[in-house]
Parts: C-alpha cells; structure tokens; sequence
C-alpha cells in the first residue's frame, strides 16, 4: 500500500470515530427515521427486514453480505436476499413529500 494512502487512511478513520454518547440508543432513533421510507413497502414483513438491514450494515461483520446480516438476526438467508434484491420500490415521492 502506498505510504500517503496509509498515512490518509489512518487520517480519515481518526477523524470517523464517534464519541460513545451518540451512539446511545442510536437503533430507536433508525427505527424512527425510517418509517417514512418504510411506507412504500406493502408487507410488514418487508418493514421488518429494513431494520433488519440496516442494523447489519451498522454492525460489526466482517462482510455485510445479505446472508451474514441475517445470520446475525438468527434467521435464514432467503428473506433478507429476496428484500435486498427483489423487493418492487416505489421510486416515486412519498407521500409526505406531497404533503410538504
């Protein structure tokens, strides 16, 4: 690895922590920010595995992969792979942006 990128790379992730403080109860607030976003999606189900996701991606696996997230959640991979990769999205505005 170049000496420069190492000497950045260590820049950038001194500059990425964040102070424990924040991170208290920071999954409540997730769950709160993304019910918006959620209400395009027609199953609970599908809300759940949003949750679900994005915590994996918070988390402290190795490889953020659909299967490793779910494993991490106890389940079976299916369910997270098909929310990942075959859920219909509504890409339009969501209804609260009409409202706004």
């Amino acid at each position: 690895m170049d000496r420069r990128f190492d000497a950045r790379l260590k820049e950038m992730l001194a500059q990425a922590e964040v102070s424990p403080e924040l991170i208290d109860g920071l999954l409540s607030r997730l769950e709160i920010f993304v019910q918006p976003f959620t209400m395009s999606l027609s199953e609970p189900e599908q809300h759940r595995h949003t949750i679900e996701y994005l915590t994996g991606l918070l988390s402290k696996l190795e490889h953020k992969t659909g299967e490793a997230i779910a494993y991490l959640h106890g389940q079976e991979r299916q369910g997270i792979q098909k929310f990942i990769g075959q859920v219909a999205w509504d890409h339009g505005p969501s209804p609260l942006e009409s409202l706004a």
